[in-house]
């Protein structure tokens, strides 16, 4: 049995993990949107956000 892959959102200036997505409902483009709409406020702070690949199996 194959294992789920999740794209991670991470924000390296607090440390935390902000959102998890499957890759299998969600793409690339859809991922960025959602990103820049439901955390515009740590992006115009000037956080640095990015996005990881993580497998779980």
């Amino acid at each position: 049995m194959f294992g789920m892959k999740f794209k991670h959102v991470y924000c390296q200036d607090c440390n935390i993990l902000l959102a998890k997505y499957n890759t299998r409902y969600f793409s690339d483009v859809n991922i960025a949107e959602l990103v820049r709409i439901h955390y515009h406020s740590h992006i115009k702070e000037g956080h640095s956000l990015i996005t990881r690949i993580a497998e779980v199996l």
